[in-house]
């Protein structure tokens, strides 16, 4: 359940390709659920590896905490303009602070020529101090302190959610598939969903 004014409930879809999230769509489409809603956000991403890290970022991990924090943010023409040894090593010290957070886990998807964003990324933890305490620490590094400002020119407010208990059993269990998509759902007036990766 999301907790954003605008958004009541959030979806998050993952497949092998975009036939199978064009499918969930049309049988979303279709679904009692849709009769009483409508999409407030959207926001489409696939998974790839990292330019700045050597994590292992191209299969699925499962969203197994009780909370999910969803983002998308487009990068500006400064950020690139600079060296990517400049990129890479302002990007190491925000990597570095992630990582002492292993209650925290990031999904971050690529959405080049396939959204309006650049990349959606999404955290889950069973904490929700700990994110605040991740967020805060990560305003300190170059990578934000210095530039998040100048080099983000799109951040939308988070879109955070709790998962259901037995959503949150199911994904403890199975397994992921690539690509994600989440999806934002809304009440229409006078009665919502959003990572392939799909987010909506």
């Amino acid at each position: 359940m999301g907790t954003r004014g605008d958004a009541e409930l959030m979806l998050l879809a993952e497949a092998e390709n975009l036939d199978r999230i064009h499918e969930f769509h049309v049988v979303l489409a279709q679904s009692g659920l849709m009769k009483w809603s409508e999409i407030s956000h959207s926001f489409l991403g696939m998974r790839k590896s990292s330019e700045y890290s050597e994590d292992e970022r191209t299969v699925p991990r499962g969203f197994r905490g009780k909370y999910v924090f969803v983002y998308p943010f487009v990068k500006s023409r400064e950020w690139y303009a600079l060296s990517a040894q400049e990129r890479g090593r302002i990007m190491q010290g925000h990597i570095e602070v992630g990582r002492e957070y292993p209650g925290v886990d990031n999904h971050t998807t690529y959405s080049f020529g396939l959204d309006d964003q650049e990349f959606v990324v999404a955290f889950d933890t069973d904490d929700v101090g700990t994110f605040l305490d991740l967020v805060q620490r990560l305003r300190t590094t170059e990578a934000v302190a210095l530039h998040g400002p100048r080099h983000a020119e799109l951040h939308v407010p988070a879109d955070v959610a709790r998962a259901g208990a037995e959503r949150a059993r199911r994904a403890s269990r199975s397994r992921s598939r690539p690509g994600c998509r989440p999806v934002a759902a809304r009440k229409p007036e006078g009665s919502q969903e959003r990572t392939a990766a799909r987010v909506g």
